[in-house]
């Protein structure tokens, strides 16, 4: 028996005042506009909800414009007064004040050079020192005498050399070594953890997760939380060796194969040496590698989960999602069973035929013309 299967930024009214708050305080920001119509935006807001935000500002239905220094990220916003109401931020490490071209780059957000625009502080904030300010206006700052570097040459031989290759010094005196970046400080986190060593076993599991390391922290979840995503994100890219150690462990090396990428031209052949076709998925939506099996007229099983058990049509066998021992128990009966394995598969084909390409045109065609038929004065005529 052979069964085959399928593994921040905020901007107020047009010419409005717009008010930056680098501390990033959400009570903060509604306190300095508590008398006006306002919208916010933060780095934690979603794009589409970042958009809307501005969406207000723009239109003219709120009068300020309320956020992070995420303003400085590239808005072209109808501003002409920025407004800071706290000049510090934090870095990800500590609390720090905004160096002037910090203040300048949020700042020159005021008129975006088609006029002038102006600047100045709020709420709590200090007012600028006189040198701060000629800074700002002359654009004038300390110039730049080193630049932040890090070595593109990485050792994937090991995780420890892979560590220390992202730690090499420059000898270049115009460049020195930027501090561990997040996707360094995840490495080195996650390299600590027993049951991710265990599966470093060679460079390409060491550079995939150097890849996984990298993924940004989209949630600002930070910390523990994020390690653990990391975690779990390369124990899943990495399952389909610790399903060959358990095959092994369990003595069934011998009779499970796993064929990993197959090109689409030898499925065909996949589908015709199977004798049961078994879909234990997590997530599916309308799958394609179940319309194959059935059009290859293989008896199915699935699990309750997406579109699955519609497409099925009580042609095959369904186990509850996740569920181990159904799923055995849906296995150990297809397979004790012929006349019902042959039942299946013959039904199966039957609906399969349904999602051709010919069928599924001719429907799409039996749908325009039901929707052109209930137009007034169109006649089948005119709809050819």
């Amino acid at each position: 028996m052979r069964i085959c299967g399928k593994l921040s930024v905020f901007a107020p009214v047009r010419g409005s005042n717009s008010v930056i708050d680098s501390s990033s305080s959400p009570k903060k920001e509604k306190r300095q506009a508590r008398s006006s119509r306002w919208a916010g935006q933060t780095s934690r807001l979603s794009p589409r909800t970042r958009n809307a935000q501005v969406g207000l500002y723009q239109s003219g239905d709120v009068d300020y414009l309320v956020g992070t220094d995420a303003i400085g990220m590239g808005l072209n916003l109808d501003i002409k007064h920025v407004a800071f109401s706290a000049t510090a931020k934090f870095d990800g490490r500590r609390m720090r004040g905004l160096y002037p071209q910090e203040l300048a780059q949020i700042a020159g957000r005021a008129g975006r050079h088609t006029e002038d625009g102006t600047f100045g502080v709020t709420g709590e904030a200090r007012p600028f020192d006189e040198d701060v300010v000629e800074a700002i206006e002359t654009h004038r700052f300390a110039p730049v005498r080193k630049l932040h570097w890090r070595n593109e040459a990485l050792d994937f031989g090991s995780v420890e050399r892979l560590i220390r290759s992202l730690e090499e010094p420059t000898g270049n005196d115009w460049l020195t070594r930027a501090r561990d970046a997040d996707d360094l400080l995840a490495l080195k986190a996650l390299a600590a953890l027993p049951e991710v060593r265990d599966r470093l076993t060679e460079p390409k599991r060491v550079q995939l997760l150097w890849d996984v390391c990298r993924i940004p922290d989209f949630r600002s979840a930070g910390g523990v939380e994020h390690t653990t995503l990391l975690t779990r994100i390369f124990e899943f890219l990495v399952g389909r060796g610790l399903l060959r150690q358990q095959a092994q462990t369990l003595g069934l090396q011998d009779k499970v194969q796993f064929l990993g990428f197959v090109e689409r031209s030898a499925m065909p052949a996949v589908y015709a040496q199977a004798d049961i076709f078994c879909l234990p998925s997590f997530n599916e939506g309308m799958s394609m590698a179940l319309l194959e099996a059935m059009a290859s007229g293989l008896p199915v099983i699935v699990t309750t989960t997406g579109g699955l058990e519609e497409l099925l049509d009580g042609n095959g066998l369904v186990a509850p999602w996740a569920d181990v021992e159904a799923l055995a128990g849906a296995l150990a009966t297809l397979a004790q069973d012929d006349p019902l394995r042959a039942e299946y598969g013959r039904r199966g084909r039957q609906i399969a035929e349904r999602f051709t390409w010919p069928a599924i045109v001719q429907q799409y065609v039996q749908l325009c013309q039901r929707v052109l038929d209930r137009q007034p004065g169109r006649s089948r005529h005119d709809a050819h």
